[in-house]
């Protein structure tokens, strides 16, 4: 009868350390799960926030590329009307070929400075579209 009840203590430690064994598998597997957990959530995180800071990035360069733009177009509208009333009343104050020269001159400097600023406003418009491909 001792010899059973010796067996059955040996076989009730073996169960208890196959247990203790599994249990620590189970842990480490656990602790694997929670790592590949926090780090999937981490990348999740990481990518949001690279996915929000483009999007305002994109937002605000467009912005900024529109007012450009219409500052640049008001710009070059205002001086095209500016050249265009002052040699107007240079030609009807005067009618002699040296008034009307220097109201060809004015006339052409008026088209220089409009084609010189939409000029900028197209390198503007290229500069930021290469800051946003970028």
């Amino acid at each position: 009868m001792g010899s059973s009840t010796t067996d059955n203590k040996a076989t009730n430690l073996d169960l208890d350390h196959s247990a203790i064994i599994c249990l620590s598998v189970l842990a480490k597997h656990s602790l694997v799960a929670a790592a590949a957990t926090v780090v999937v959530v981490a990348v999740v995180v990481v990518a949001v926030v690279v996915v929000v800071v483009v999007v305002v990035v994109v937002a605000v360069v467009v912005v900024i590329e529109v007012v450009v733009v219409e500052v640049l177009v008001v710009v070059a509208a205002a001086a095209t009307v500016t050249c265009s009333s002052s040699n107007s009343s240079s030609s009807s104050s005067s009618s002699s070929s040296s008034s009307s020269s220097s109201s060809s001159n004015r006339s052409s400097s008026s088209i220089v400075v409009v084609v010189v600023i939409l000029v900028i406003a197209v390198v503007v418009n290229v500069v930021l579209l290469l800051v946003l491909l970028l």
